[in-house]
């Protein structure tokens, strides 16, 4: 009983029971890929085998695919289109996924594929590149958690850890108004002067600039696509209309 005191604990919060629930769904997630009798050390010895693997897996399955159209359709899975009524601890998005799709499909040098793109089957594979990327990040935390306990690369090991599992978790999720104050903080020629400029060539405003252009031209384009959508499926029932008719 003398040593309970000097055992670190640590507490769930969530927002109310059906959060609660969640949480405890993802955990029995998690628990569930480990092997059979295998703990947490043992998986955690397994990750560089885990991620290998999962790697391999993703890049064989997207051999077919224009570069653009997987990032852009992992985009759209991973991040919610509206926040409206959204609510992040029942949610199963992973941004960080689009960043490992771009990495997979840069690795492969090219944009386009050695064939016709492949359409059909999109969807499928983006669900699968899903999985597969939770695993791996998985994998990854418990890795670097048993480097922080072991100490591996001396006291900050497990604040590295700790850091790094956190970045991966919360990145992409944050409130753009927040994102956008912190980088205006750390970056405005108001705060840094030019060195951004001399160092990129470009200051922090002109970015600012030019991101918001791209967006409203994309929303531009989206809403036109959307437009014409619209358009077609009112004349293609127009014309079935004129047909039955």
């Amino acid at each position: 009983m003398g040593n309970r005191k000097n055992t670190p604990t640590r507490k769930i919060i969530a927002a109310d029971d059906e959060g609660m629930g969640a949480t405890l769904a993802r955990m029995a997630a998690m628990l569930g890929r480990f092997g059979d009798g295998e703990g947490a050390q043992e998986y955690a010895e397994r990750s560089p085998d885990i991620i290998r693997q999962h790697v391999h897996s993703i890049a064989e399955a997207v051999k077919g695919v224009d570069a653009f159209d997987l990032i852009e359709l992992t985009r759209m899975y991973e991040v919610p289109t509206r926040l409206e009524g959204y609510r992040e601890s029942l949610a199963q998005h992973l941004p960080v996924a689009v960043e490992i799709a771009a990495l997979i499909m840069l690795a492969r040098g090219h944009r386009l594929p050695d064939s016709e793109p492949q359409v059909e089957g999109l969807e499928a594979v983006v669900e699968d590149l899903h999985e597969r990327v939770s695993e791996m990040l998985l994998a990854s935390s418990f890795s670097l958690f048993a480097s922080g306990m072991a100490n591996k690369h001396g006291p900050l090991t497990m604040l590295s850890a700790q850091y790094v599992g956190m970045d991966v978790s919360v990145r992409g999720k944050q409130y753009t108004h927040i994102h956008d104050d912190i980088n205006e903080a750390l970056f405005a020629s108001a705060h840094i002067g030019d060195l951004l400029k001399e160092a990129l060539g470009f200051t922090f405003e002109e970015f600012i600039s030019v991101r918001d252009g791209i967006i409203q031209v994309r929303s531009e384009k989206m809403l036109s696509d959307v437009d014409a959508m619209r358009e077609t499926l009112r004349a293609v029932s127009e014309q079935r209309l004129r047909t039955t008719g």
